[in-house]
This record gives structure tokens, sequence and C-alpha cells, in this order.
């Protein structure tokens, strides 16, 4: 076993079944938000997209690391903490 080395994945390969762009809805059930928040957020840029003809989409792998990143971080994209803001009452700035 001396020399051997063994390489681990980073990050999980996606599955063949996964598909590598998700929809609107999709990523509004995987993040507990409307699909017109996932809208909002995508126009505002505060989550990454992309349009595939006149079709919104979110690739996968980024939005899983927009989503460590913040996590990381500690903190909400500006979008994020305005709603929180809203929700405990408090005036967003």
């Amino acid at each position: 076993m001396t020399g051997d080395v063994i390489r681990l994945p980073i990050a999980p390969e996606p599955s063949v079944t996964e598909p590598l762009l998700l929809r609107p809805n999709e990523v509004a059930a995987l993040l507990g938000v409307s699909r017109s928040r996932v809208y909002e957020l995508a126009n505002a840029g505060a989550i990454p997209s992309l349009r595939l003809g006149g079709s919104l989409r979110i690739p996968r792998s980024r939005l899983v690391s927009w989503i460590e990143e913040r996590t990381a971080e500690g903190s909400a994209s500006p979008a994020v903490r305005t709603r929180e803001a809203r929700t405990s009452g408090q005036l967003a700035t």
C-alpha cells in the first residue's frame, strides 16, 4: 500500500439523471421559496442564472456553489436580507 494515492472527489459527480440546468420551479422547491421569488432573485443577479432561448435556467453546480459560499460566509445576499428584515418587522436599509 505504500505509495498508493487515493483521490476523493471534491464534490460528488452529478448523476446522469440529474439535469445540469434547473427550471425555476425546481429551484423554488429546493430553496423553499416561491417560483416568483426565484425569478426575482435571478433578474436581480442575486442567484446565478442564464437564458436558454426565452427560458430561465439555473445551473445546478453554480447554484450549489452559491449556497455553499453563502453558508460558509454566514451571510445572505442583500435580496435575502431585505426579505428577512421585512418578515421580522424591521425596515430594510
